[in-house]
C-alpha cells in the first residue's frame, strides 16, 4: 500500500471528523426526487 502518500487511513493523514447530524430519514429514492425536484 502506499501509506507513504495516502496515510495509513488511506485519506492523507486528514484528522477524522465526525458527521454534524444524523442519518436522514428518508429512503435514499426520496432523497433523490426532493433533491432533483427543488432544483430543476
Amino acid at each position: 500500500p502506499a501509506d507513504f502518500v495516502h496515510g495509513p487511513e488511506g485519506f492523507g493523514d486528514l484528522p477524522a471528523m465526525q458527521p454534524a447530524g444524523g442519518p436522514d430519514p428518508r429512503s435514499a429514492a426520496q432523497f433523490l426526487c426532493e433533491t432533483c425536484a427543488a432544483h430543476p
